[in-house]
C-alpha cells in the first residue's frame, strides 16, 4: 500500500540524520544553550552547533552560518531572535536542509507586522521544499532517533503515544505526567503558530507510523476545518485520536490569539468538525491522559452497559452517580446472579448493582465476583474498585489488620506487599481482560496510585474511570457507525510488553 506524501515530506523532522542547532551557545542564560544541550545529550547522529561569534559551542566546532557546515543538514533548529529567522531560512534553504523547527517567538501572535515576517519565512521555505514547526513552539521530540529537540529539559521516553500541541507548557505538563505514570511517546510537537505543516498533517504522519497506537492533539485554532475533517477522519478509522480544544470562552478565545495567534472559532464548529472525524473530545487535562491510557489498556465496550463492584457502599453510590452523569447505563443484575451471591455473601450486602459486599472480609471470593458480572451477556464492562493503589498506603495500611496470606504469619513488609498485591491483581485483571474481551477499569484511592504498573493503570475516582468508559463507548459507536467492524489497529495489550 503506498505511503501518504506526508511521511516522505516529515521523514527529515522525525528521523533526521543531522541537525544543526542555530543558535546555539555556551551561555546559560539564552535558550540556544539549553536547546542545543536537549539535541547534544540525546541525538546520535551528526549535530552542528551554529553561531556568529562563538568557535565552538560545547567542545564542538561552531559554524557562523549553516551555509558553512561542511555536511548535509537534514534538520535546522532555530533559537535566535525573530528578526534573524529570515536570513537564516535562505541559508537553510541554500544549504538544502530537508526540515526546520522555529522555536523563536514575535510572528502572528504579536500582530499585523509579526503575521508578515512569519508569510515571509513560510514563501522562503517554500521555495526550497523545506517544511517547519513552528514559529513560536518548544521544539519536537522523536524516539525512532532518539532526538530531544526541546528548548528546555522535559522527561519523556518512548513508548506508544503521538502528541501535538500548540501550547508548549501544556504538552510539557502533559509530558511530565506520562513520564510519572509510565507511558512513554513515539513522537511528540510543539507546533506552535502551525504557520507551515498543520495540525492534522502531524496527525496524518502520526496515524500512518505503526508504532504509534493512539493520538493526541491540543489544539487553539484550526486554519481549514474542512481540510481537518478529512484528513483526521481516514486515521481514526483505525486509530483513536483525542483532542482537547482550549479558547472556548471569550477569554479564553483572546488569550489564544496572544499565544499562537489562532482564531478559536464557535466552540460547537469544534464539537461539529471532532464528531464528523471520529475525534473523542477531553474537556481537561486529566481526562485526556487518562483516556489515553484507557485506549491502550483497554478493549473497546460493545455499549454503555456497566456494572460495578465496590468494595464500600459510599464509594458504590459515587461510581453509580459518576456513570450515570457520563451518559453510561447501571444495569440490573439477572436473578440467577443474585442468587448465586446470596449463597457467598452476608445478609447485608447489597442485593443489586453496584455490587457492596458490605464488608465482607473474604478478599479470595471478592475477586471472583467478576467472574459472575463479566459473563452476562448484556454487561458491556465493569467498573472494579480493586486493591490498586493499597501497595501506595504502606505500613499503617498492613497494621490495620489486612493480611496477604496465611493469617498465623508475619505481615509482609511495605516492599513484599507492593509487589504481591499489585502484581496478583494485576494478573488477575488481565486475565479478565483476555477471557471476555470487555474493559475492566479499576477505580483506587486517590493520586498516588495513578501509575501504569504490570499493564493496569488504577484510576483516581469514580468519576475519572466512568469518563474513560464513556470515551471508549464514545469510540466504539463511531466505529459502528462508519461501518467497521474489527478491531481497530492497536493491541491493548502491547502496553504490557513496553
Amino acid at each position: 500500500m503506498k505511503q501518504p506524501a506526508i511521511m516522505k515530506e516529515l521523514n527529515a523532522l522525525f528521523n533526521p540524520r543531522s541537525v544543526a542547532v542555530v543558535g546555539a551557545t555556551d551561555n546559560r542564560g539564552k535558550w540556544g544553550f539549553s536547546t542545543f544541550r536537549s539535541v547534544n545529550t540525546s541525538f546520535q547522529g551528526d549535530i552542528y552547533p551554529v553561531n556568529q561569534r562563538a568557535k565552538t559551542v560545547f567542545d564542538r566546532q561552531a559554524f557562523a552560518r549553516v551555509t558553512d557546515i561542511p555536511g548535509p543538514v537534514d534538520l535546522a533548529v532555530i533559537v535566535v531572535p525573530h528578526d534573524a529567522v529570515l536570513p537564516v531560512m535562505k541559508d537553510c534553504v541554500q544549504k538544502g536542509a530537508k526540515a526546520a523547527v522555529i522555536i523563536s517567538a514575535g510572528f502572528q501572535e504579536t500582530g499585523e507586522k509579526g503575521r508578515k515576517l512569519q508569510d515571509q519565512v513560510l514563501a522562503e521555505a517554500r521555495k526550497g521544499g523545506l517544511r517547519f514547526v513552528g514559529p513560536n513552539c518548544m521544539g519536537t521530540w522523536s524516539a525512532s532517533c532518539n532526538l530531544n529537540a526541546f528548548m528546555a529539559p522535559m522527561p519523556v521516553m518512548d513508548g506508544p503515544l503521538a502528541f501535538v500541541t500548540q501550547g508548549g507548557n501544556v504538552g510539557g505538563s502533559i509530558l511530565r505526567s506520562a513520564n510519572e505514570k509510565g507511558v512513554g511517546f513515539r513522537e511528540y510537537v510543539s507546533c506552535g503558530a502551525a504557520a507551515d505543516i498543520q495540525i492534522e498533517d502531524y496527525i496524518e504522519y502520526f496515524g500512518n507510523d505503526p508504532s504509534v497506537r493512539v493520538i493526541l492533539a491540543y489544539i487553539e485554532g484550526l486554519t481549514d476545518g474542512r481540510r481537518f475533517v478529512e484528513k483526521v477522519s481516514a486515521i481514526t478509522k483505525n486509530k483513536p485520536v483525542i483532542a482537547m480544544k482550549s479558547g472556548t470562552t471569550l477569554a479564553g478565545s483572546r488569550a489564544a490569539m496572544s499565544h499562537s495567534g489562532a482564531l478559536a472559532g464557535s466552540d460547537a464548529a469544534y464539537d461539529a468538525a471532532f464528531e464528523a472525524a471520529g475525534v473523542i473530545r477531553a474537556q481537561t487535562i486529566g481526562e485526556f491522559l487518562d483516556t489515553a491510557i484507557g485506549f491502550l489498556t483497554q478493549p473497546l465496550p460493545a455499549g454503555d452497559n456497566v456494572a460495578i463492584l465496590t468494595g464500600g457502599g459510599s464509594y458504590g453510590v459515587l461510581c453509580a452517580d459518576a456513570c450515570e452523569a457520563s451518559g453510561l447505563n447501571v444495569v440490573e443484575l439477572p436473578e440467577h446472579v443474585i442468587e448465586e451471591l446470596n449463597q457467598h455473601l452476608p445478609d447485608r450486602w447489597s442485593h443489586g448493582n453496584p455490587v457492596d459486599p458490605a464488608g465482607d472480609r473474604d478478599f479470595g471470593y471478592y475477586l471472583q465476583i467478576p467472574e459472575l458480572l463479566l459473563p452476562i451477556e448484556y454487561v458491556d464492562t465493569l467498573l472494579f474498585m480493586g486493591f490498586g493503589g493499597f501497595s501506595q498506603l504502606g505500613p499503617d495500611f498492613i497494621a490495620s489488620g489486612f493480611t496477604v496470606g496465611p493469617m498465623d504469619q508475619a505481615p509482609p513488609t511495605e516492599e513484599e506487599f507492593m509487589n504481591m498485591v499489585d502484581k496478583i491483581l494485576a494478573d488477575i485483571i488481565i486475565s479478565w481482560l483476555k477471557k471476555y474481551n470487555k474493559p475492566v477499569l479499576t477505580t483506587t484511592f486517590g493520586e498516588m496510585s495513578m501509575h501504569l504498573e504490570h499493564g493496569i493503570y488504577h484510576y483516581a475516582s469514580p468519576e475519572r474511570a466512568a469518563m474513560v468508559l464513556a470515551n471508549l463507548a464514545r469510540y466504539r459507536k463511531y466505529l459502528d457507525k462508519i461501518g467497521v467492524t474489527s478491531k481497530p489497529d492497536y493491541d491493548p495489550f502491547r502496553i504490557c510488553l513496553l
